[in-house]
């Protein structure tokens, strides 16, 4: 079956349900609207080149709405620098365990390239799909609604196997999700089938968050520190499914390799964030600056300047470092004792709209010496590994 849709009707007609659906919604109560909005109508332009008109005559319209939401999401990040300020002595316990343990167990995997058909791929994935979650219906519904779609995506720097990703985009109003990947031919077909299911992840949790009211989805992204949880269970449980079933066997141990390598890179870059003196995170007298600099320069006149590259990249790190760990244990519970996992994972949920707070682990139902403990067993699993070409 095809997976990748060429055809931008189903964009054009969740546009349509965006903008009848502005009329049921007060502006100044629903700001996040006009944002969805945008995102449709530039995903609708980057597709096809079309413009719709009305789309950006809306936005046009509303620009004190998109501003208010600016302001908004600066008020956020200050409130995401603060948390971080307050519980920094426990963030630099987790990332220096963590990075000792990977630093400890690295190896570099090699495999060979694949080329699959995508209905191979769509075979795989769908027999994962139902064999952990029974949602394979689910999937096949969003190829054959054409949801699915390639398009050129520059998330940043490539690293050795995952390189270049994919985006999810939801209509929280009309819940329908939408998966983009990378059109980059250089992607392994392993790597593109993690990207999919790793999307598919959020489309799941969007699922589930059908019930949620349409204020607490719009800011569920931008608030809470765990919503990449559930995306990268998706794709630890993908990675663990191939190995267990024999599947491309290699190319997913190279695969899991880099979602280790993912986890540590970005808590090393948490651990850089708590070298830095408080003032140079919260105090808006030194200047930000786009420059390539060394992450700090002090000028001849004594300015500070403060590589806007730390800031940027902040939620982002600890979105999927924790989140990396705690998708680890969670698929480890799954693997061992379905129960706990129901019974944890459930509990999980009702948790996540919130800043970091490290009483998360105990809510849940588990310590950090138990997710340290769990994610060095995965290492371990990984290291010990004999099937695999070592280099």
């Amino acid at each position: 079956m095809k997976i990748f849709s060429e055809d931008v009707e189903s964009i054009k007609k969740e546009l349509e349900l965006i903008k009848d659906n502005l009329i049921k919604y007060n502006p100044k109560r629903m700001i996040d609207i006009f944002e969805m909005l945008e995102g449709f109508a530039s995903l609708l332009y980057e597709m096809s080149g079309e413009e719709d008109l009305e789309a950006y005559e809306i936005l046009e319209k509303n620009k004190k709405y998109l501003a208010l939401k600016d302001k908004e999401r600066g008020l956020l990040h200050k409130k995401n620098i603060k948390n971080f300020i307050k519980n920094k002595d426990m963030h630099n316990m987790f990332s220096s365990r963590v990075v000792n343990l990977y630093d400890k167990k690295y190896r570099y995997f090699d495999a060979k390239r694949l080329y699959l058909k995508e209905d191979q791929m769509f075979e795989i994935i769908s027999d994962f799909l139902n064999d952990e979650f029974n949602q394979a219906d689910e999937f096949k519904k969003m190829v054959e609604s054409k949801r699915i779609f390639k398009n050129e995506i520059n998330p940043g720097e490539e690293n050795d196997f995952i390189g270049v990703g994919g985006y999810t985009i939801y209509d929280y109003i009309n819940k329908n999700s939408f998966i983009v990947v990378s059109s980059d031919p250089k992607i392994w077909d392993v790597n593109m089938m993690r990207i999919l299911v790793h999307e598919f992840g959020h489309a799941s949790e969007n699922m589930e968050r059908n019930s949620i009211s349409v204020n607490q989805n719009a800011r569920y992204y931008w608030v809470s520190s765990y919503a990449e949880v559930y995306s990268m269970l998706y794709e630890k449980l993908f990675f663990d499914y191939l190995i267990k079933n024999n599947i491309f066997r290699e190319n997913a141990l190279k695969g899991l390799k880099s979602y280790y390598s993912d986890i540590y890179t970005n808590f090393n870059n948490i651990e850089y964030l708590s070298t830095l003196d408080d003032d140079l995170l919260v105090n808006e007298r030194y200047r930000r600056t786009q420059e390539l600099i060394d992450q700090i320069e002090v000028k001849e006149d004594g300015t500070i300047f403060i590589s806007s590259a730390i800031f940027e990249g902040f939620n982002e790190n600890k979105l999927y470092s924790y989140g990396g760990l705690i998708a680890s244990y969670f698929a480890e519970l799954k693997h061992n004792d379905i129960d706990k996992y129901n019974k944890y994972f459930s509990n999980f949920k009702t948790k996540r709209f919130d800043f970091f707070d490290f009483k998360i682990f105990e809510d849940i139902g588990t310590n950090m010496d138990e997710i340290i403990n769990i994610y060095n067993k995965g290492l371990e699993d990984l290291a010990n590994n004999k099937k695999l070409i070592l280099k």
